[in-house]
């Protein structure tokens, strides 16, 4: 019988033989030059596949023919000898080259894309995405390790030689007679170290997102821009400053000057950005007249008589523009990885696109005015619009904001594609609560809030339980702090059910925040059990082992906020095919009671003054929910 030719095929199959493709990229600096004569230079690196070549900070360019070399900044590659030349007709021992490699590994033999991947690949790590909080925060991505064999020598020299660390790592999975194009990549990270046996190589591998771990790039004050700065404030980071700010921290320019009249402070880096406004200034907390603002410079003064040198003093800032205000936390988000290096090729552009007007709803005021890192603040803002900021299978960035929106087309796991007894459900009190409060209007310089609440009339009444949340946000407007609170208020209010289990492969193209339904039954032969029917959930962890073909999930189901949340009876709504798949646009007393869970679950409706859906029906008093 002939292999599968697709992915989804090969997903179909009752048993899968998977296989791992690991794709390396090494560099090397080359510095044994040979000179081959008309300005041309040889080296021999053996059989590899070259990627491209740099020589200081220039990319060559290659051509197809020894022939076709010189007169530019040029490259050929005959199989064993690398050959340069530069426009300059200069010699390649003063330079620094290096050469980028790409080198194929697998757990079977394969020739893909007339490439050869060779079977040495015994070991891969697991690939885990996970959230930190129920509802938003950064995912956390497993490291672990690419193991291959080496008893043939294969890495005896390469393993010095070539410059391993901090290069780029690919995985990807498919099998039986799939082409490379039917592979899906699972993995995409960077060697964090390495280490040589005779008979095994090891590397350690990490995702990129660590990149963000370090602290965000800033500029720093020194006495070369500002002479008369002190010496205490030599080497602090200038701000930078997104959204509306109030109390934030500046320093002055001029403290250091004798007999001025005028002091003048430091609102923000504009090395990428113009500030929109100063609003107002203040000493030792006291509200003071402002002087001259410049908005160029993003610098305000004081008078000599307003303040004196040592006291604290603070601002109100409407921070960088690009047209408009920078303040929706995806924007800012966007601008952080840009700060790093990072550029529209390392994002998942549809899913950012969906995501920033969903974030509009949260205006943010952000200042980094400290050496802080760049996941911290990510997750701060993540946690402001109720976001997921993820490294998804591609290896590109991508943000999820929380939302009623369902996707029909998200998939649908069953019975058949749970492994036997890897399915458990539970639920726990710590995670209702009856307060849900939002910290916002953050005053920077004393890191305290202003906050707005909401209280559940339910959760007392139903649980028992009166137990409170409280989070500190970047929101820096009351509306988005109102939203924030309202929509947690609604997630927090009643009871969440986890679920994990394992399947072979069917999970693997799914990322943290993905939705789908799920449906599970006792026995092959019964009918899925009723609050597990074509039930909406979304992923909040998985853990992918390539090499067993195995993938461990766990999910949640959407707390009642389902398919129609915010749809009310002028939309006709369907209820799943294992509940005879009918249509609906109002509430029915005579449905049976699996209809009636289902459609309290999953629908609003509109209610009488006393909260009622049906006034003869108690068990649908205060059942409409609003997103």
């Amino acid at each position: 019988m002939s292999g599968a030719t697709t992915f989804s095929g090969l997903l179909l199959k009752a048993s899968i033989q998977p296989v791992v493709l690991a794709e390396l990229e090494p560099s090397q600096q080359l510095e044994d030059w040979t000179d081959n004569s008309d300005d041309t230079y040889l080296q021999d690196i053996g059989n590899v596949d070259v990627q491209s070549v740099v020589a200081d900070s220039t990319t060559l360019t290659e051509v197809t023919s020894l022939s076709d070399l010189g007169g530019a900044d040029e490259w050929f590659y005959d199989g064993a000898n690398l050959y340069v030349t530069f426009s300059d007709t200069s010699t390649p021992y003063a330079k620094i080259i290096v050469a980028n490699y790409k080198m194929y590994f697998s757990n079977h033999a394969k020739d893909l894309n007339s490439v050869f991947y060779e079977p040495l690949l015994v070991g891969a790590p697991t690939v885990t995405q996970q959230r930190t909080e129920l509802f938003w925060g950064i995912t956390i991505t497993g490291s672990g390790s690419i193991e291959l064999i080496n008893g043939n020598g294969r890495f005896d020299d390469i393993f010095e030689s070539y410059v391993w660390n901090n290069k780029t790592v690919t995985l990807l999975i498919g099998g039986d007679d799939l082409p490379y194009s039917e592979y899906k990549k699972r993995f995409a990270g960077i060697i964090s170290g390495k280490n040589y046996t005779t008979g095994r190589i090891l590397f350690e591998v990490e995702d990129k997102k660590t990149l963000l771990e370090e602290n965000i790039p800033v500029n720093t004050f020194d006495k070369t821009a500002f002479p008369n700065l002190l010496d205490d404030n030599v080497g602090k980071p200038i701000p930078r400053v997104w959204g509306t700010v109030l109390r934030q921290p500046v320093i002055c320019l001029n403290e250091g000057q004798a007999h001025t009249s005028t002091y003048t402070f430091k609102v923000a880096d504009t090395s990428t950005h113009g500030i929109s406004a100063v609003d107002a200034a203040y000493v030792n907390g006291v509200s003071v007249t402002l002087g001259t603002i410049d908005i160029a410079a993003a610098t305000f003064q004081l008078a000599s008589t307003a303040y004196s040198a040592g006291q604290a003093v603070t601002a109100d800032v409407d921070g960088y523009i690009s047209g408009t205000l920078i303040e929706n936390p995806v924007t800012i988000t966007q601008e952080l990885l840009e700060l790093y290096g990072f550029a529209d090729a390392d994002w998942d552009l549809a899913a950012r696109a969906i995501a920033r007007p969903l974030g509009a709803d949260f205006p943010c005021g952000l200042v980094v005015d400290s050496f802080i890192k760049g996941n911290v603040v990510i997750g701060d803002l993540m946690g402001s619009c109720i976001g997921t900021f993820l490294l998804d299978n591609n290896g590109l960035y991508s943000i999820v904001i929380w939302d009623t929106i369902l996707d029909t087309a998200s998939g649908s796991f069953t019975y058949a594609d749970t492994l036997r007894g890897s399915l458990n459900a539970s639920s726990r009190a710590e995670n209702i609560r009856k307060v849900a409060r939002c910290g916002w209007k953050r005053r920077w310089a004393t890191g305290t809030y202003a906050y707005k609440q909401v209280t559940s009339a339910k959760t007392e009444k139903v649980y028992g339980i009166t137990r409170s949340r409280s989070v500190e946000t970047l929101l820096s407007t009351e509306a988005g702090a109102v939203i924030w609170a309202s929509r947690i208020g609604l997630l927090y209010e009643e009871a969440i059910i986890h679920i994990p289990f394992s399947s072979k492969l069917q999970l693997s193209e799914k990322n943290v925040s993905d939705r789908f339904q799920i449906s599970f039954k006792r026995r092959e032969q019964d009918t899925n059990f009723a609050w597990l029917n074509e039930r909406y959930v979304e992923l909040v962890s998985i853990t992918m082992d390539l090499l067993a073909a195995q993938t461990d999930a766990v999910v949640f189901d959407m707390r009642g906020i389902g398919l129609s949340a915010g749809k009310w009876t002028d939309d006709t709504l369907q209820f799943p095919d294992g509940l005879g798949g009918d249509t609906a646009t109002a509430w029915d007393s005579s449905w049976d009671q699996d209809h009636k869970n289902f459609a309290l679950a999953n629908w609003g409706f509109w209610t009488d003054d006393d909260g009622l859906i049906d006034p003869a029906g108690g068990e649908t008093l205060n059942k409409s929910r609003w997103w």
